[in-house]
């Protein structure tokens, strides 16, 4: 359905609207130097945060995945990285009462320059409980997860290895500690993948994504449903849009159902948004999805609100330039407009995932991204907590382990290098009259040295020959700008 013209002139407006505090609301950033962007996020039943990320600079290199652990009051408490010697990364994760984390993804780790399934459990301290790789001698992707009950865990994704010609949609049903019940691939001699995944009251499972081999020919948004043991029951396929992907879905607790992503025009100019709500019988209700923002804009993730719906992704149309974060709240009945938010800087900006924080009584909304504004070097991990009326705290706070630029101009006149013949952290600066503040901090993000550089004209020098051999992070900062730097010892 079309927003009327006042609505959407409102809906341009809520990027003003919330630049106030909210009490319990807040949003941060966390970065390293690199390209880092952020999957998900929970909280714990001891109140503390958990966020998982992927992140280029922290670890031993290559890509990794990042888990992030903040207190009760979203202050950095500590991190680590999983790396495995290849490329690992997370696509999408989910928690359990005792606060364990499981997640799934993408790696090469295990296989070389192959791509497989790659699946973690972890207990709220970091510590691994398990890790598997599932997929063959080609390419497999994880995309994402669902808890289905305390030992029952599915996996959707994307297999080369299991297929006919190009990838089928897979379909994997495991326990808890990754041991597979049963494995189904959907799709034909094109390309098929599924996203994200959801159950039914009566325990059917229904995968959602794209797919080239039941639609028109392009990738036409996918919906696929199969009992509890993987048996086909029905399909949707949306045919009417150049190029298009369900990217999540949520069910309803009357079966009935809501898919979200985007679509691209006829003339495929533009991705546009899509959402839609369907009966337990596959039946559209309603089709929020008319390419309405008619310029680049997606839905990434869903979140029921009461009765109705709220689509989390990003839009060009509302907001400052560039990508923003887009939320829209829309009514169950009828798709229409409710109420929604644009935020952002000037950069780019999105939302990924979203969860819902019921600790302390009230609901608040979890939603977690990437933003290339805000300073960061590349790009960096976006959390925002809201309130139940989406309002929230929107002057981001940068906490540590983030890599930010305050100024472009100077950030080459410190220079931050490790001698290891010395053993010697050396801190150069060309800049006069400058003071500042260096900090240290080891691989679980804790300050192990900080000192006061009195005289930037001359070197600092840091003796560190009775650390272990690791890596560590040198941060500089100064009234002007920071500058922070990984050495590996």
């Amino acid at each position: 359905m079309n927003h009327p013209k006042s609505i959407l002139f409102l809906l341009g407006l809520l990027f003003f609207i919330n630049s106030y505090a909210q009490e319990g609301t807040f949003s941060k950033m966390f970065s390293a130097n690199s390209y880092d962007e952020g999957i998900a996020a929970f909280r714990m039943p001891n109140k503390t945060y958990r966020i998982i990320a992927n992140t280029g600079a922290w670890g031993w290199g290559s890509n990794n995945i990042w888990y992030i652990a903040l207190d009760s009051n979203a202050n950095f408490s500590w991190h680590k990285t999983m790396g495995y010697g290849g490329i690992d990364v997370a696509r999408a994760a989910t928690t359990d009462s005792k606060g364990n984390t499981y997640i799934v993804g993408t790696s090469t780790s295990e296989s070389g320059n192959s791509y497989q399934m790659l699946f973690i459990a972890m207990d709220s301290s970091g510590t691994t409980i398990t890790k598997k790789y599932f997929g063959g001698q080609d390419w497999d992707y994880g995309n994402g997860i669902s808890l289905i009950n305390d030992t029952t865990i599915i996996l959707v994704g994307e297999t080369y290895s299991y297929a006919n010609q190009h990838s089928d949609a897979w379909i994997l049903k495991i326990s808890t500690s990754g041991d597979i019940i049963w494995s189904k691939t959907v799709g034909g001699d094109k390309k098929d993948a599924f996203y994200a995944i959801a159950q039914t009251p009566n325990n059917d499972i229904i995968c959602v994504g794209n797919s080239q081999n039941y639609g028109n020919g392009s990738n036409d948004p996918f919906l696929f449903r199969c009992n509890s043991q993987g048996d086909s029951i029905s399909q949707i396929v949306v045919q009417d849009s150049t190029d298009g992907c369900f990217m999540d879905i949520k069910v309803a607790a009357d079966s009935t159902f809501y898919a979200g992503g985007y679509q691209r025009d006829t003339n495929d100019l533009y991705q546009d948004y899509l959402l839609r709500r369907y009966t337990k019988a596959n039946q559209q209700i309603w089709n929020e999805s008319t390419l309405t923002q008619q310029m680049e804009a997606r839905f990434n993730t869903l979140a029921f609100h009461g009765e109705n719906i709220l689509a989390f992704g990003k839009t060009q149309k509302y907001g400052s330039e560039g990508d923003n974060i887009f939320c829209d709240l829309v009514n169950r009945y009828d798709g229409a407009w409710i109420d929604g938010f644009a935020t952002g800087s000037l950069g780019d900006e999105f939302a990924y995932s979203v969860t819902t924080d019921t600790s302390n009584g009230d609901i608040h909304y979890l939603i977690i991204g990437t933003s290339t504004s805000y300073d960061m070097v590349h790009s960096g991990v976006y959390f925002i907590r809201c309130n139940y009326n989406l309002e929230f705290e929107d002057t981001v706070s940068i906490d540590f382990p983030s890599g930010i630029k305050k100024s472009k101009d100077n950030s080459e006149e410190i220079n931050i290098f490790f001698n290891s013949i010395s053993n010697k952290i050396i801190i150069e600066n060309k800049l006069q009259k400058q003071h500042g503040n260096i900090k240290i901090y080891d691989m679980l993000g804790k300050c192990i040295y900080q000192a006061i550089s009195n005289d930037l004209s001359d070197k600092s020098i840091i003796d560190v020959s009775s650390w272990p051999r690791a890596s560590y992070t040198v941060v500089f900062d100064s009234k002007e700008y920071t500058v922070s730097k990984i050495i590996v010892k």
